[in-house]
């Protein structure tokens, strides 16, 4: 007794199964796979394959889109890193070139290197092309 008790309760068992769908009022019935693949349900097996499969085929979209922007940002990212040291380097050339093209630094390049300013220089041409100084 004691046992059939036991069975009874089961909720795996088909009687209790059975009785609970019976206390929600609604119908079951048992369909088996050769019922699945008789032609009385095949249009709605062919459904449910096709709306699992187009699912499957959005999900995987999805999720390729997804890496691909992820991996985009992470380039832009780097790229955006990489351009700000170039653009810090290329502020100190800039400050360098205007540093070595102002008139003070030119005279301070011509005295170190000894150089003197050149005044009253004529030259003449001999027959050979050199220019002479006089």
């Amino acid at each position: 007794m004691y046992r059939m008790r036991l069975k009874s309760l089961s909720l795996f068992h088909n009687k209790t199964l059975h009785g609970v769908f019976s206390l929600l009022g609604k119908k079951t019935k048992t369909v088996s796979l050769k019922d699945i693949f008789s032609s009385k349900y095949r249009n709605v097996f062919v459904f449910n394959i096709a709306l699992c499969s187009i699912f499957f085929a959005l999900f995987v979209f999805y999720i390729m889109s997804a890496n691909n922007i992820t991996a985009h940002n992470y380039q832009v990212r780097v790229l955006q890193g990489k351009l700000g040291t170039i653009e810090k380097i290329h502020s100190g050339l800039i400050e360098q070139q205007v540093s070595y093209n102002s008139y003070f630094a030119l005279l301070r390049f011509a005295k170190e290197q000894n150089m003197v300013k050149a005044q009253d220089i004529q030259y003449l041409f001999g027959n050979r092309g050199v220019a002479l100084q006089k």
